[in-house]
């Protein structure tokens, strides 16, 4: 089955790979990998790099997506040694190491693997997701889902959290807002404000949630709401946690409201 790498990795790889070869290395890994001639093309190292990966990425080419998890795999294998090292000054590495878990893949002694638990489709889930809330007019939870997914990549795991707990925010208020037809007709804890409890609340009253999905969601807002902004305190770990829980359930908000 072949691996879902997003637009971010696809960028990383291209970058990796000019990175960490020289001019006839590049050629001998596209050749090692079958990379049509047609793609290998560019002024640079980097144009070379990303001519290949963006065209392979977009299926340009017969059996582009075997191709390009080849040329992922090949260009990992290569660098075994420095992935293996502490790569901690070389960005190029440190960016395509993120970009791969947030993707759902971790680097294991030259070999690209799946983490234990079920994330190797979280990248297309994102991208039906981000077209669900844009058909929805949540450009807004979109564009929070983005930099929460950024800010994972360059190890900002608390700015990341903090746009994981406004992009679930956000998610709830458009619902209540929808179900309601206005702001107007939720009622309000305070009547100068709507607090954001004000709309789960709604959720619950309106009957779009069941009184055990209200729990659920309440719970995970509480902990989503803890150590999202002090900074040494989130792990990456624990964000990519929070990251897989807030797209699971900014999905199933969606799909019960459609």
């Amino acid at each position: 089955m072949a691996r879902q790498y997003s637009n971010k990795t696809t960028d990383a790889l291209a970058h990796f790979i000019a990175n960490n070869n020289s001019t006839p290395g590049i050629r001998s890994l596209f050749l090692a990998v079958s990379v049509p001639s047609e793609l290998d093309d560019g002024t640079s190292k980097l144009d070379r790099a990303l001519n290949v990966c963006i065209n392979l990425a977009n299926n340009q080419v017969a059996n582009a997506s075997a191709i390009f998890n080849d040329l992922m795999s090949e260009a990992v294998y290569r660098s075994r040694d420095l992935l293996n090292s502490d790569f901690s000054g070389h960005e190029e590495c440190v960016r395509l190491v993120q970009c791969l878990r947030s993707d759902g893949y971790d680097i294991q002694n030259g070999e690209i693997v799946g983490f234990d638990f079920p994330d190797e489709q979280v990248t297309e889930e994102v991208s039906v997701i981000e077209q669900r809330l844009k058909s929805r007019g949540m450009d807004d939870v979109a564009i929070h889902m983005d930099q929460a997914h950024q800010n994972y990549i360059d190890q900002n795991y608390e700015a990341s959290n903090a746009m994981l707990r406004s992009a679930l925010e956000g998610t709830i208020n458009h619902i209540a807002i929808i179900k309601a037809g206005s702001e107007a007709y939720i009622p309000r804890s305070n009547p100068k404000f709507l607090a954001p409890r004000d709309y789960r609340n709604y959720l619950e009253v309106s009957g779009f949630l069941e009184s055990d999905e209200m729990d659920l969601l309440n719970r995970f807002y509480g902990y989503a709401s803890q150590d999202g902004s002090h900074p040494g305190i989130s792990s990456e770990p624990e964000c990519r946690l929070r990251r897989l829980f807030t797209i699971a359930l900014v999905q199933y908000l969606l799909e019960k409201l459609e």
